[in-house]
C-alpha cells in the first residue's frame, strides 16, 4: 500500500470514527480502490483530491468506467449476493451501464461495496457507490456536522455542507476548492450511499440525493 502525503490539514471522515469517540486523522492521497479494502471502523480511509483538503472528503476516481477497480457483475441481484449489507437498486437513473463489486479475491463479503455506473441525459456520467456503514448513525451525523463547521478554516480549501434530502434525511455534499467536483453521501439502514460524477455540481448533487 503506497501513501503520498498531501498536506498536514486534519479532517474528520464519517467512516473513520471509532466507538471510543471522534478521531482526527491526516489527509492522504490514496487510490479509491484501497478505500474499500479497509475493513474496520478505524482503518477505513476516504481519499482527498489534489485541490480539496477541507473537512469534506472529495476525490476523483482514476477511472470513471470502473470507479472502484472492482469485478464486474451481470446484474443487481448478482452484486447484492456478493455484499454483506442490504443493498438497493438506485432509482430514476435508468439502467446502469455497468455494475461492479469489490474484487472478490482477497476480500470478505462484509467489507465489499457495490458501484453502479450510469450515463444520463441530464447529468452525464453518474456513479452510485453503496458501502457498509461501520459506525452508528449518531456518530456519522456528528462527523458530517463537524466537517461543515470546519469550512473556511486556515489551510483548507473546498467545503462540506449538511443538507436535507428525501423529506428529512441528513446528507453531506462536498465540493472541491476549484468547484469542479461535488458529491453527496447519506446513510440508509446499514449502508452509506455516495453519488458522484465527473461534472456534478452542488445543486445537481442535491437533486440526485432526492432522486436516487
Amino acid at each position: 500500500m503506497r501513501y503520498t502525503p498531501l498536506t498536514q490539514t486534519i479532517f474528520l471522515d464519517p467512516l473513520t470514527i471509532a466507538g471510543d469517540g471522534m478521531r482526527m486523522r491526516l489527509v492522504w492521497v490514496l487510490p479509491l480502490v484501497l478505500l474499500f479494502a479497509c475493513a474496520s471502523k478505524t482503518s477505513q480511509l476516504r481519499d482527498a483530491g489534489p485541490d480539496q483538503t477541507s473537512s469534506g472528503s472529495q476525490s476523483v476516481p482514476a477511472n470513471w468506467d470502473n470507479p472502484i477497480d472492482g469485478d464486474p457483475v451481470n446484474s443487481f441481484d448478482d452484486g447484492r449476493s456478493d455484499v454483506g449489507f442490504s443493498a438497493r437498486q438506485p432509482q430514476n437513473l435508468g439502467d446502469p451501464k455497468s455494475i461492479f463489486v469489490t474484487r472478490l479475491s482477497g476480500s470478505q463479503r462484509q467489507d465489499r461495496v457495490l458501484a453502479f455506473v450510469f450515463d444520463t441525459a441530464s447529468y452525464g456520467r453518474v456513479v452510485v457507490i453503496e458501502e457498509p456503514l461501520r459506525i452508528t448513525a449518531a456518530e456519522w451525523l456528528k462527523s458530517i456536522q463537524a466537517n461543515a463547521a470546519s469550512n473556511g478554516s486556515s489551510g483548507t480549501s473546498g467545503r462540506a455542507d449538511v443538507v436535507t434530502i428525501k423529506g428529512g434525511v441528513q446528507a453531506e455534499i462536498t465540493t472541491s476548492g476549484d468547484l469542479a467536483h461535488s458529491d453527496i453521501r447519506w446513510i440508509e439502514g446499514t449502508m452509506q450511499i455516495l453519488v458522484r460524477g465527473p461534472t456534478l455540481n452542488h445543486d445537481e448533487c442535491l437533486e440526485l440525493g432526492n432522486k436516487v
